[in-house]
């Protein structure tokens, strides 16, 4: 037990205490704050979004006020953006001849015999989307109120009429989720939650095998097996890496909170998101676009046990995927040997993602049912389907002792091969000496 706990000690020192860790968290660290606050970074640096801008409105309908104090509205939810606006009476001509020495954008306001107003936006450049986006969203405005003016409707009862019929979605089965809804609470699950943990597996599978590879090609592998028997060794090398994972996964989150702090602290509410927001407002209904509150309060409510669920299946898939890296690895004698077999590990890892984005498609699928079960597949298949109601809790259970006993299977028959592949020098295929060793 002296020797383990000296071994691991070692293989966690050797990991943490160098350089490259303090660089690489480094890195993590500033990635993350930027990653949260890009937005905001992007905006502050400027651009053609934030320039002032110079509009010259011709005017043919008489709307010239209301459009100029509908952009004024706007302009006041988006205090970075500024627009100088003025009216001209002179002809198109001679304006357009002005544009092409300035950078003055040119609106010609004219009457509709189908669409109420006519709009021409006349510019010598391109015009930023932020700004144009803007302009188009005032120009709405003004021709919804022209058009109120124009045939005395009461701006109430417009909106009344314009707006979107509010339907009462009762499901008698409220195990069932609508297609939209799964996606939603899908990509909310994997991308927060799931995705990170998959990295950190990939991680975990690269770093196991470079370890050994390593001490194999300084041949200090001799001696570490000359002064510890095979199995402390192995038991060394996955209790070492699973502990470097679980420290590197705290401290990410810490660096998670620390940027999401960043955020907060910054007000990182930019004119990018007003801008969005007052758009939304005004031109996009998004009411058919949102989930439920049946469906949040449902999800909202098994959240504790979707995220124990989680922990229990990634943590059993995180031991699976140590020991099964462990064993491979050590028929490797080289890096060149070790990425012929983290090739298939990864395209496991991988495929489980891609089925996982599946799952909010193709609902009721037996063949994901049944695929949630399968061992290193089910690291985030199985969570995504409990999440959504797809699978009960017995599947999730059924998926973990099919995880426990694939761990048992390694540990049983895999030290054998482990100690046989520990001093193994031979160049011969890889695969080859694997299948030779299970053979024995």
């Amino acid at each position: 037990m002296n020797k383990l706990s000296y071994l691991i000690s070692y293989y966690i020192r050797k990991k943490m205490f160098t350089k490259e860790f303090l660089l690489a968290n480094i890195f993590i660290l500033l990635f993350l704050c930027l990653l949260f606050n890009l937005d905001t970074i992007i905006y502050k640096l400027g651009g053609s979004y934030s320039e002032p801008i110079d509009v010259i409105v011709k005017d043919d309908i008489g709307v010239y006020n209301t459009f100029k104090l509908e952009t004024e509205k706007l302009l006041d939810k988006n205090e970075d953006l500024t627009i100088n606006m003025e009216e001209s009476n002179k002809e198109i001509d001679e304006i357009e001849k002005e544009l092409k020495a300035s950078d003055k954008i040119l609106i010609y306001l004219s009457k509709s015999d189908d669409n109420y107003i006519d709009v021409s936006i006349i510019s010598n450049n391109t015009i930023s989307s932020t700004y144009y986006s803007l302009l188009e969203s005032s120009i709405n405005k003004t021709k919804t109120d022209y058009a109120l003016a124009t045939y005395n409707i009461d701006k109430d009862d417009l909106d009344k009429i314009n707006k979107t019929v509010l339907i009462n979605r009762v499901i008698l089965n409220n195990k069932t989720t609508s297609t939209t809804d799964n996606n939603m609470m899908l990509s909310i699950l994997v991308s927060s939650f799931l995705l990170p943990f998959l990295m950190l597996i990939i991680y975990l599978v690269q770093m196991i095998g470079i370890s050994i590879n390593e001490e194999k090609s300084s041949h200090s592998m001799e001696i570490m097996i000359s002064s510890v028997d095979v199995k402390t060794h192995f038991w060394a090398h996955v209790i070492s890496a699973n502990l470097f994972m679980f420290i590197q996964s705290v401290l990410m989150g810490f660096y998670g909170l620390i940027a999401i702090f960043i955020r907060v602290l910054t007000g990182s509410s930019s004119s990018i998101n007003t801008v969005a927001e007052s758009l939304n407002s005004n031109l996009i209904d998004t009411t058919s676009t949102t989930i439920s509150t049946n469906e949040v309060t449902s999800f909202l409510s098994r959240m504790p046990s979707i995220i124990v669920v989680s922990l229990i299946v990634i943590i059993l898939s995180f031991i699976a995927y140590s020991i099964l890296a462990s064993i491979l690895s050590s028929m490797t004698t080289s890096i060149e040997d070790f990425n012929n077999i983290e090739g298939p590990l990864m395209s496991v890892i991988f495929g489980s993602f891609y089925i996982s984005l599946l799952a909010g498609v193709f609902q009721g699928s037996k063949v994901l049912h049944i695929l949630s079960m399968i061992p290193f597949i089910s690291i985030i298949l199985s969570p995504c389907l409990y999440a959504l109601g797809e699978i009960s809790l017995v599947h999730v259970i059924i998926s973990c002792l099919l995880l426990i006993l694939v761990i048992y299977l390694l540990i049983k028959y895999g030290i054998g091969v482990y100690r046989q592949g520990i001093l193994n020098y031979d160049n011969s295929f890889v695969w080859k000496k694997i299948v030779k060793s299970f053979k024995n």
